[in-house]
């Protein structure tokens, strides 16, 4: 019980982080000076922003340290669903907030799978 309560807390925290640094970002893709690296930036820095933040307070409210393993399966879950809510945005097989929100359910319940393997 306490894996999921940690784990509820510290994906609500990192999720938050990560939109608001995707909040931050979006002004640069509409900025006179764009470049491509607004774009690399805008597309990579949120989930590694959340997963930092993640990886920090699920790190100290369990007591262990993340290692190699969750940043090797915590990438490629975040970046995987990440650009497949991208590309069905851009596709239009969904909206920016149907996709968000299916985004964030299932890194929840993937994430909540690795994080129990983590700890037990």
């Amino acid at each position: 019980m306490r894996v999921w309560i940690a784990y509820t807390i510290a994906f609500a925290l990192a999720a938050g982080t990560a939109w608001f640094t995707q909040s931050l970002l979006v002004a640069a893709l509409f900025a006179p000076a764009f470049s491509a690296t607004a774009l690399l930036a805008n597309w990579a820095l949120p989930p590694l922003s959340g997963m930092s933040v993640f990886a920090l307070i699920f790190g100290l409210m369990m007591g262990v340290q993340m290692g190699l393993r969750f940043w090797a399966a915590a990438l490629l879950l975040c970046f995987g669903v990440y650009a497949v809510m991208l590309a069905g945005i851009f596709v239009g097989i969904f909206t920016v907030v149907e996709g968000t929100i299916a985004a964030l359910a299932l890194t929840f319940i993937l994430g909540g799978v690795l994080a129990r393997r983590l700890v037990s």
